[in-house]
């Protein structure tokens, strides 16, 4: 199989794991595909035809597609818009496509037409590039469109059948507005999906999720919860609120993430909690650890990301810097307040503190200097 990813000029470098096509001039989604023409040479197969601004087409619906495409058709995906607006338009009659027309091009009889076209093709290479040739820009707005295949197709008693999808799926984004309601579309996909399968949320409509986050049984996520990409929540973890796990955190079998928590590239081991007020980041944590209120680790020297290891049962009191790279030995306990830069040993008593000073009677002859003044 071959991804093809066409763009305009000078965003060749935005796409990664892909054959990059350009289209020299914006000329109409006709001359996009077109300018794909040149990397399919020699390729006998299907070309599925997606659009870049459409985020929320699933898996699901593409096997969908292919599987009831048959040779010598063209196949799409249609949907049916609450508000038809500027969309493009099948007239079908029962899946077999007639024509589509651009509400540019449309009469007003076709306008009222509901049933729309999503942009979303699958036919033979071959057939595509015959196709392409023949299209012309000879439309209200001077384009070369890609919908005039299917006419095109017709005249040689090729056909076109659509199947149906949610118009939600194919909602194309052309604006930071409509950016934001695809996300919020896509999110409650994401915590719908989540509950249904076990885990729990006491406010969903605040929590946010990443597409391949992998929860275990009974994981609890309070509110006000965001998790990112790469994160993995094993069995009855609890979440927040108030909490982030960013990128790369695996938080293994009872592990607790608690209020105003952010956690970056660490594993958390079984039992181990970080309950309040604390910064993790690339940092290895053992089994059965306590991470007190206020402890940070201070993974990132202005150049350079450096590891922390927590090993089994340490207890870091609250207000602690974990200056890295350092280890905290098993069983070992970080006194409140510490700022710690070289390694504890197992078993004991990392403390790192100004010495304390107490002077007699100075706060009352503070407060007497200050109420003469």
């Amino acid at each position: 199989a071959k991804k093809i990813v066409v763009v305009s000029p000078g965003n060749e470098k935005i796409i990664k794991g892909a054959e990059i096509a350009v289209q020299k001039m914006q000329n109409g989604t006709a001359d996009a595909v077109k300018a794909a023409l040149p990397a399919l040479k020699g390729f006998g197969g299907n070309v599925l035809i997606l659009y870049g601004d459409c985020p929320l087409i699933s898996a699901e619906s593409l096997r969908n597609l292919v599987a009831k495409h048959k040779p010598k058709q063209i196949s799409m995906l249609g949907f049916t818009a609450k508000d038809p607006a500027k969309y493009g338009r099948l007239v079908a009659k029962v899946s077999e496509v007639q024509e589509i027309v651009e509400f540019y091009d449309a009469s007003a009889a076709q306008k009222k037409i509901n049933l729309c076209n999503s942009g979303i093709y699958l036919l033979d290479a071959k057939l595509l590039a015959e196709l392409l040739g023949k299209v012309t820009s000879k439309n209200a707005r001077k384009e070369f469109y890609l919908t005039d295949i299917v006419k095109l197709a017709r005249a040689k008693k090729v056909k076109t059948f659509y199947t149906e999808v949610d118009e939600a799926e194919v909602s194309g984004v052309n604006d930071k507005a409509e950016l934001a309601a695809a996300e919020k579309h896509m999110q409650e996909k994401l915590r719908h999906n989540a509950m249904v399968n076990g885990v729990t949320m006491l406010a969903p409509e605040t929590v946010f999720l990443s597409s391949d986050t992998k929860f275990g049984a009974n994981v609890m996520l309070r509110p006000n919860v965001v998790i990112g990409e790469n994160v993995v929540i094993g069995d009855n973890c609890t979440i927040g609120p108030f909490s982030h796990l960013r990128d790369g955190t695996v938080l293994k079998k009872g592990a607790e993430i608690g209020n105003y928590v952010e956690v970056k590239k660490s594993t958390f081991g079984e039992n181990s909690k970080a309950k309040h007020l604390a910064y993790i980041g690339d940092a290895t944590i053992g089994k059965d650890v306590n991470i007190g209120a206020g402890t940070i680790t201070c993974n990132y020297d202005g150049f350079n990301k450096a590891e922390t290891i927590i090993e089994d049962g340490v207890f870091v009191g609250s207000n602690t810097a974990l200056v890295a790279p350092v280890t905290i030995g098993k069983d070992s306990v970080v006194a409140a307040g510490s700022t710690i830069s070289k390694d504890v040993p197992p078993r004991a008593l990392g403390i790192a503190r100004a010495l304390q000073k107490n002077l007699a009677e100075w706060a009352a002859g503070f407060r007497k200097n200050r109420q003469k003044k």
